[in-house]
């Protein structure tokens, strides 16, 4: 789907789009104000910049595994967007990429190596992050302005140092767990 193919078109409500689709370029379903529901192919590598930015119904998304990259902002302002499933190849989470989306639960993928500047920056509702791997990069300030939130990070997990956790911003508590299978927990242990 080509650089801004369907921006500002006000009465679009669901799209699917079809299997062999590998790239959905730069803001190509920017401020579509009434899209509630998009079906992406398992053919899907990248998601562009802006691709699917202030897209005020979408309440839920599923990036297929397919995914291996997402451009910045590509969900930034969808205002009613409280789950995301991220993909298990995803290489990192760019900056404002879930800027101002009210999601309440996120599961970072293992193969996350970083975390850019705001990346969840203002997503007030957020509640748990849940981490599968070992420490990314973080940005600064990737969590701005979450102010109620758990983060759960393995036993089993490297590079959990206090300095990396303390540039997150936002008010996180930081939990480590013990996995027990991939994505169950055996026990909830405060680092002190």
């Amino acid at each position: 789907v080509n650089y801004g193919t369907f921006h500002n078109c006000t009465n679009l409500v669901s799209v699917k789009l079809p299997s062999g689709l590998t790239k959905i370029d730069e803001s190509a379903f920017e401020s579509c104000g009434k899209l509630a529901e998009i079906n992406l192919p398992s053919t899907l590598t990248t998601v562009g910049p802006e691709a699917f930015a202030s897209c005020k119904q979408l309440e839920s998304l599923v990036l297929p595994d397919s995914v291996t990259g997402i451009g910045k902002y590509a969900f930034s302002g969808c205002e009613k967007l409280t789950s995301v499933i991220l993909p298990k190849n995803l290489a990192s989470i760019p900056e404002g990429a879930f800027n101002f989306c009210p999601i309440t639960e996120i599961e970072i993928p293992a193969s996350v190596t970083s975390i850019a500047t705001k990346a969840f920056g203002y997503c007030r509702s957020l509640t748990q992050i849940t981490f599968l791997g070992n420490a990314p990069t973080f940005g600064a300030d990737t969590f701005k302005e979450v102010t109620n939130a758990t983060a759960l990070y393995p036993r089993t997990g490297t590079g959990w140092a206090e300095a990396v956790k303390s540039t997150c911003g936002g008010t996180v508590t930081w939990k480590m767990y013990c996995p027990n299978g991939q994505h169950s927990f055996e026990e909830i242990v405060d680092e002190a």
